[in-house]
C-alpha cells in the first residue's frame, strides 16, 4: 500500500490538488493552513495537558487524600482513552466541526459538575473515613471531563493529511506536519503542568481547571470554525465506511501496542526520575531533569521530514526501536544526574522519529472514511500508556526504589521492538503474497 495514499471519501481540498511550490516542506505548512492556524491549534490543546495534573491537584487539596486524587486523575486518562477514539469516529461521518463544538460545551460543564462535587463531596472525605463519603460524583465528573476533553492533536493531523493530499511533495510535507504536531504535543504536555503549578501555588488549587475551562470554551470552539476543518476527510452523507482487511487490522493494533508502549516509557520515566531526584535530595529538580526526554524527542520528530522517502515506514519503525533498547538499558544503571540525563536524552532521540511514524503509518493503513477514529486511537494509547507507567511506576518506587521503575521502561521498549518486528514481518507477508 503507496504510503502516500490518503483516508478520504471526500473530495480533495481545492488548495491540495495544486503542486507544491518551491521552499521547504515546512514553509509550505504555513501556506497550507495559514498563519493563524498555529497558536490556535497550539493553545486550544493545552487544556488536555492540564487535565489530569489539575484534576488530581484539585482533588487532593479538597479531599487531603492522595488517593482519591490518584483515582480522579487515573479516570481522566480512562475517559480520554474512550472518547479520543469515539470523537475521531463520529468526526469521520459527521465532520469536525459539530464534534468539537459540542465538545467544548459538554467538557466545560463536566468541569464545572467536578469543581462542584469536588468541593461538597471533598469537605465529607476529608472529615469522615467513613466509605459513605467517597467521592463517586468526583470521580464521575473526572471521567467525564477527560471524556469530553477535545482531541485537537489527533483532528489536527486529519487536517494535515487532507491538506497535503494530492500535493507533489505530499510525503515530505506531511511528514513534516507530523514532526511539527509531535513537537507541540510535547510542547503543551510540559506546559501544562507547569501552568497548573505555577497557578494553584499563587493562587489557588481549582484555578486552574478554571482557566482550563476557559480556554476550552474559547479556542476549540475557534479551531472547529477554522478554516482547515473543512479540510479533514470525511465521509459523504449516505457513504460508508470501508472494511477492515486483516492487514490493516494488524497494522493498527502494531502501531497501538507501540504508542501504549511509548506512554509507558513517558509515565514510567516520569514518576521514576521524581523519586530518583527524591532520593538524591532535589526533589524539586525532578520535573527539569526529566524534561530531557521531552526536548530531545521534540527536537528528533522535526527530523523526520529530511529522512529519505525511500526509508519505509515499517524499516523507521524497527530502526528507532532498536536504538530504543540500548537506550533504556542504559538507564538502569545510570546513579547520578548527569548519567540520567543522558540516559533520558538518549531515549528520547528514538521516541520522536516512532511518534511521527506511527501517525505516518496508521494514515497508510487506514480504511478509508475511518481516519479520525485511528488518529484518536493512536493518540489514546499514550494516554493508556502514560496512566499504566504512572502507576505501576508509582508502586515500584515506593517499594523498592526508583531502579525499579525505570525497569518499566525497558520492559516497555522490548514490547514496542517486538510489535515493530512484528509489522516488518507483516509487511513483507504480504509484499511476497502481491507479488505471487
Amino acid at each position: 500500500m503507496s504510503a502516500s495514499r490518503v483516508d478520504s471519501l471526500s473530495p480533495a481540498p481545492k488548495n491540495s490538488s495544486s503542486p507544491a511550490p518551491s521552499g521547504s516542506a515546512f514553509s509550505a505548512l504555513g501556506r497550507l493552513a495559514g498563519p493563524a492556524f498555529f497558536p490556535l491549534a497550539l493553545i486550544a490543546r493545552v487544556p488536555l495537558g492540564m487535565l489530569t495534573i489539575g484534576s488530581i491537584t484539585f482533588v487532593v487539596s479538597t479531599t487531603g487524600s492522595y488517593t482519591a486524587g490518584g483515582i480522579a486523575a487515573a479516570l481522566v486518562g480512562v475517559g480520554s482513552a474512550i472518547g479520543s477514539p469515539l470523537a475521531g469516529a463520529i468526526s469521520d461521518a459527521r465532520g469536525q466541526r459539530g464534534v468539537l463544538l459540542a465538545l467544548s460545551l459538554l467538557h466545560v460543564i463536566a468541569l464545572a459538575l467536578l469543581l462542584f462535587f469536588g468541593f461538597t463531596e471533598g469537605a465529607q472525605f476529608a472529615q469522615s473515613d467513613s466509605t459513605t463519603a467517597t467521592p463517586w460524583m468526583t470521580w464521575l465528573s473526572a471521567l467525564l471531563a477527560g471524556a469530553t476533553c477535545a482531541q485537537v492533536g489527533p483532528m489536527s493531523r486529519s487536517r494535515w493529511v487532507g491538506l497535503t493530499n494530492g500535493r507533489t511533495t505530499q510525503g515530505r510535507e506531511l511528514n513534516a506536519a507530523l514532526g511539527y504536531e509531535s513537537t507541540v504535543d510535547e510542547i503543551t504536555f510540559a506546559l501544562g503542568p507547569a501552568i497548573v503549578g505555577i497557578v494553584a501555588a499563587l493562587i489557588t488549587p481549582w484555578m486552574p481547571l478554571v482557566i482550563s475551562g476557559i480556554i476550552t470554551a474559547i479556542l476549540v470552539p475557534a479551531f472547529a470554525m477554522h478554516r482547515t476543518a473543512l479540510a479533514a476527510p470525511r465521509r459523504e452523507k449516505g457513504q460508508v465506511a470501508a472494511k477492515w482487511t486483516m492487514r490493516q487490522r494488524v497494522g493498527v493494533a502494531l502501531a497501538s501496542i507501540t504508542m501504549v508502549g511509548l506512554g509507558t516509557i513517558f509515565g514510567s520515566t516520569a514518576s521514576g526520575t521524581l523519586a530518583f531526584a527524591d532520593e538524591h535530595g532535589i526533589a524539586s529538580g525532578g520535573g527539569l531533569i526529566y524534561a530531557t526526554l521531552g526536548t530531545v524527542s521534540a527536537l528528533t520528530a522535526l527530523s523526520v521530514v529530511a529522512w529519505p522517502a525511500s526509508f519505509p515506514f515499517t524499516s523507521r519503525w524497527l530502526a528507532a526501536a532498536i536504538v530504543l533498547v540500548p537506550a533504556s538499558l542504559f538507564l538502569q544503571f545510570a546513579d547520578n544526574v548527569v548519567l540520567v540525563v543522558i540516559a533520558l536524552a538518549c531515549i528520547g532521540l528514538p521516541i520522536g522519529p516512532i511518534l511521527v511514524t506511527m501517525f505516518a503509518f496508521g494514515n497508510t493503513v487506514t480504511p478509508q472514511g475511518r481516519l479520525g477514529f485511528v488518529m484518536g486511537l493512536l493518540a489514546s494509547g499514550i494516554t493508556i500508556g502514560t496512566s499504566i507507567g504512572n502507576s505501576l511506576a508509582g508502586y515500584f518506587a515506593d517499594t523498592y526504589g526508583y531502579t525499579a521503575s525505570y525497569q518499566i521502561a525497558l520492559v516497555a521498549a522490548f514490547v514496542i521492538l517486538a510489535a515493530a518486528i512484528g509489522a516488518v514481518l507483516t509487511s513483507r507477508h504480504y509484499s511476497k503474497a502481491q507479488r505471487a
